[in-house]
């Protein structure tokens, strides 16, 4: 006789479940926004229409998948440009957007961040600046995350924070950027 799972072990499946397509379905949600966003003419986002045009066009072009929640983009990125940061964003003379990056981070500049590492040289950083922009003051990192929506802002600053600490780190070493500041913009919730 085949003995059968419990309740138990079912429900510890599910959970687990869940978790790994909720990460991937948070990934590809992220996966559109950064893509969205990118692409978007930035002379245009002053209503939900002009974004909601542009998306249409994106989709018909390739740019980015017919399945793609459309109305979600949109409303994240309206309600991104609506709110102070967008303003100023919008404002800035000059916005780099998807910024790839690959840089020799030295055991000073990781010790520096309090990561350490097995006995080594050094560390290879490839990333990709979500959007800077710059203000008199120095240069803004924005940095998109979704699927945070449930966790507080001190979670995230955790989670995050090493991350923005060496993308500021490296940008400025290799592009000389003076950083005035730098944030995590919540694409779930509009939370900055």
């Amino acid at each position: 006789m085949t003995s059968r799972p419990g309740p138990r072990l079912l429900d510890a499946a599910q959970d687990l479940l869940d978790f790994v397509y909720g990460a991937e379905e948070a990934a590809q949600r992220g996966r559109h926004y950064h893509r969205f966003l990118e692409l978007l003419d930035l002379q245009h986002v002053g209503t939900e229409a002009e974004i909601s045009a542009q998306a249409q066009v994106f989709v018909e072009a390739g740019f980015l998948p017919a399945d793609c929640p459309l109305a979600a983009l949109c409303t994240a990125a309206y309600r991104l440009f609506c709110s102070p940061l967008g303003a100023r964003i919008l404002a800035s003379p000059q916005v780099l957007r998807e910024l790839e990056f690959t840089y020799a981070m030295p055991l000073t500049a990781l010790a520096e961040l309090g990561l350490s590492l097995p006995p080594m040289e050094g560390l290879v950083l490839q990333g990709q600046a979500d959007l800077l922009f710059w203000e008199p003051a120095g240069w803004v990192l924005l940095d998109y995350k979704s699927g945070g929506s449930h966790k507080s802002e001190e979670a995230l600053v955790a989670r995050y924070q090493k991350q923005v600490a060496m993308y500021r780190r490296a940008l400025t070493d290799i592009h000389g950027f003076r950083f005035q500041a730098a944030y995590l913009y919540m694409v779930d919730d509009g939370r900055l």
